[in-house]
């Protein structure tokens, strides 16, 4: 009875240990791999990279739309006298630093996503690693019977 008792204890705390770490090692792998080493290695490269801004039509779709409520946000404010009429050059300028903005905003969300990417594979690499390498050794804690 008190064999039959350790026995089913052990198997409980291997279980759970078992479960913690192919639940929490992949998260945390992620975490660290994502923010250490992908993040600084693709946003360093993306944003030095000049040919591509956007990842997806989604992405320019809204960096143009959100131009577009800077230049109607602009135009209203010069009808209602919130500020001093603007030159042409002035007001082309004010467009030209606010793109600049959008697309340095639009290629750090870009290299984001490519460095959860890239983190998700690591940690899925993790998590198969561990479940293939434990297999062997949670079937003989079960063949005690």
């Amino acid at each position: 009875m008190i064999e039959e008792f350790r026995i089913s204890q052990y198997r409980t705390i291997t279980s759970v240990r078992y479960l913690l770490i192919i639940i929490l090692v992949p998260l945390l792998i992620n975490q660290l791999s994502k923010n250490l080493l992908f993040d600084p290695l693709v946003k360093g490269w993306w944003i030095n990279k000049p040919s591509e801004v956007f990842l997806n039509s989604s992405q320019e779709e809204r960096a143009l739309a959100e131009l577009k409520r800077f230049r109607e946000k602009i135009r209203f404010e010069v009808l209602v006298k919130k500020t001093l009429e603007l030159s042409i050059v002035a007001t082309e300028e004010k467009l030209k630093d606010k793109a600049t903005q959008i697309i340095y905003k639009y290629k750090i969300e870009s290299a984001e996503a490519v460095g959860n990417i890239f983190a998700d594979i690591d940690s899925f690499s993790i998590y198969f690693y561990f479940f293939s390498r434990s297999r062997p050794r949670t079937d003989s804690y079960f063949k005690v019977f």
